[in-house]
């Protein structure tokens, strides 16, 4: 069985660094106060917070500062004899010995944290001890513990809520079924990560992801779907705190690049990652990108490349990083055989043979699909028992809002008998006001209740189908129709979502909290969730914003306006069209108008009429996509709060164009 050199020492490495990196980048700019208070902090919670944010941000820095407050953390917490600190810093050491290559010591560092953990039943602690140990055993080829101590990461990491936690377990465990050649629990594992990555922020997760399904999709010969995610990860891992995963895209680029013809680009990238791997201190990522040098490049003299597989073999020995191991092996096998050395690529090759024997098997994957199937059949029958006690308290509820909408009406009744005769009355226009006043409160009130409630049940029929797929074989003819159920209660939760959010700002206002922002990275965010959708119907979007342009307005409004409208340009556009996302500031009246044009379906004049003034009226894209009005209703106030306006230019059958404008910084 064959993988690709970078993927396998890529395998273990980065998974606990990807959550401290995350860290890093929030506290840079507090450090120094960190650091000159750290005597000052009396608790022992906030000490253990204020180290661990310290240690985290030098681990990506400056190593050796990282070790030295590790260190004097766990001294602190051993005179203060609180456990859980000295636990915290023996993992913190456990980590960077892990990361550096030195696996003895952090199994001996990583088990003992463990058993510090355990004895406050600790389970976050425990949690993240777990998901590491997992790592260490995987790096030494060793998958039936690894896959025992993941499973068990994700048990405790689900009883605590930790989805950062869950997408780190969930990308080791199908990491694991992609070496032991399951491409179905492959795929599955992968999904779950992206499902969960799409409600968070961008995270060193999500980027390995990224990594990893490039290089499967190299694997399989796809060099498209390969090189979009590859060049997606390298782009996005730029920023300092995403700097290990940095070295290993650029590995998977530059062979990648090498591999499709272009040399110079590909010894480009390997010698830029080379560089980031010898600063930081990495052996494992050092010997794979040697071993790419001699197997991609056959113009280095003989003795440098056998030197540079010495010193790969050193490194990988040392750090007892099997995978790595393996990849020298086939390294100096195939060296050897180009160079018609026979006798020692056969060496070699019984080297790789018995190394290659122990580590994938058809075993291996039945051992992790047998011991990840307990947790998940476990994890199927509470959810479940969960879904009939929420099916019997949905319908207690639904009950109960019947009773309570039938109660609401008739007092309504009542209220209204009232009003008419209080108006007969005294026929005076104040109480009438007054009375309509409440009459609206009432029903914007009962609008958000009904609203509310009703998407309870609606949002569980998603959850209930992923279960049935999941645990009942499906017969072909039905898959379809279940998809459809799924899109369609999907669509239903969506616009349910907009009603509450329509219901809430009609009752209490909207939120509004300007603040100075560049636009450009918004749209370029919200380019990126909808890329999807756009490639489904291959649609070019073109993003002319500029990046010096600052304004001053609610950054949240700003998101939700520019999300809706690029989604209602892809629903509205043909297969093969193109959206254009343009700002032009305006000097004279000091505002930044902006502008979202397709060349789809466009809208006839009565559509335009009717588009912002609160006629909520379903209308289908080009593909038969659902929607309706009430996100435009939404663009439109929260343009106006934000002391804008917001217009529409189309003509049928030729496209659309909305602008918008909001005022400029300064």
């Amino acid at each position: 069985m064959a993988f690709p050199l970078n993927r396998i020492v890529y395998f273990f490495v980065f998974i606990f660094a990807a959550s401290l990196s995350e860290t890093n980048a929030q506290v840079s700019k507090g450090l120094p106060v960190a650091v000159s208070t750290l005597a000052n902090i009396k608790s022992d919670t906030a000490s253990v917070t204020a180290y661990n944010k310290i240690i985290n941000y030098y681990s990506k820095q400056e190593s050796d500062s990282a070790v030295f407050f590790a260190r004097q953390g766990l001294e602190l917490f051993k005179k203060r004899q609180y456990i859980q600190g000295q636990a915290w810093m023996v993992m913190a050491l456990g980590d960077y010995d892990d990361t550096h290559g030195n696996r003895s010591s952090a199994e001996e560092k990583l088990n003992y944290a463990l058993k510090l953990f355990s004895s406050r039943n600790d389970k976050a602690g425990m949690a993240n001890v777990h998901n590491l140990l997992g790592v260490v055993e995987g790096k030494k080829g060793n998958f039936d513990k690894a896959v025992v101590h993941f499973v068990e990461a994700q048990k405790l990491f689900d009883e605590t809520l930790d989805k950062d936690g869950l997408m780190r377990t969930w990308l080791n465990i199908g990491l694991l079924y992609d070496f032991a050649g399951d491409t179905t629990n492959t795929l599955r594992y992968y999904h779950k990560v992206d499902s969960l990555g799409r409600l968070m922020p961008l995270n060193d997760k999500i980027l390995k992801l990224y990594n990893n399904l490039g290089a499967y999709y190299f694997e399989k010969h796809d060099t498209v779907t390969a090189y979009g995610y590859l060049r997606k990860a390298v782009t996005l891992s730029e920023k300092q705190e995403f700097a290990f995963t940095h070295i290993v895209t650029l590995m998977n680029m530059g062979e990648m690049q090498y591999q499709t013809g272009d040399k110079t680009g590909g010894r480009k990238l390997l010698n830029e990652a080379l560089d980031l791997a010898r600063k930081y201190k990495l052996p494992d990522q050092e010997a794979n990108i040697m071993i790419n040098f001699v197997m991609l490049f056959d113009d280095q003299p003989a003795d440098s490349s056998v030197a540079m597989l010495n010193k790969a073999l050193t490194n990988v020995k040392a750090s007892g990083n099997k995978f790595s191991e393996l990849a020298v092996y086939k390294a100096f096998q195939a060296f050897y055989e180009k160079n018609k050395n026979y006798q020692q690529s056969n060496e070699y090759f019984k080297l790789i043979f018995k190394l290659n024997d122990s580590l994938f098997t058809v075993d291996k994957a039945k051992e992790i699909e047998n011991i990840t199937s307990v947790y998940d059949l476990k994890q199927s029958n509470a959810k479940v028992d969960e879904l009939v006690k929420l099916v019997a308290r949905n319908t207690i509820q639904r009950n109960v809002i019947i009773g309570i909408a039938i109660l609401v009406m008739a007092m309504l009744v009542v209220l209204y008998r009232l009003y008419l005769r209080t108006m007969s009355l005294n026929g005076s226009l104040e109480a009438k006001g007054k009375e309509l006043e409440e009459s609206n409160t009432m029903k914007d009130k009962l609008f958000l209740v009904i609203g509310h409630d009703l998407r309870g049940p609606v949002a569980n029929i998603p959850i209930i189908l992923n279960i049935i797929e999941e645990e009942v074989p499906i017969p072909a003819e039905y898959k379809d129709l279940i998809e459809s159920l799924k899109e369609h209660a999907n669509i239903t939760i969506e616009t349910l979502d907009k009603l509450m959010l329509l219901g809430k700002s009609a009752i209490k206002g909207a939120t509004f909290n300007p603040v100075q922002f560049k636009p450009k990275q918004y749209v370029s965010k919200n380019i990126d969730l909808i890329m999807f959708a756009a490639q489904k119907k291959e649609i070019v979007i073109e993003d002319q914003t500029q990046e010096d342009i600052s304004m001053y307005a609610d950054a949240g409004h700003f998101d939700f306006v520019i999300r809706n409208l690029l989604s209602n340009a892809i629903k509205f556009s043909f297969v093969g069209g193109r959206i254009v996302i343009d700002a032009r500031p305006d000097l004279a009246t000091k505002m930044v108008v902006f502008s979202v044009k397709d060349n789809g379906a466009g809208m006839s004049d009565e559509a335009i009429s009717k588009i912002f003034k609160g006629s909520v009226t379903s209308a289908y894209g080009t593909a038969n996509e659902k929607g309706n009005g009430i996100a435009l209703m939404l663009c439109r106030e929260f343009v106006e709060l934000n002391g804008g306006k917001i217009w529409l230019e189309s003509k049928l059958g030729k496209g659309s164009e909305f602008c918008f404008s909001l005022k400029m910084a300064g």
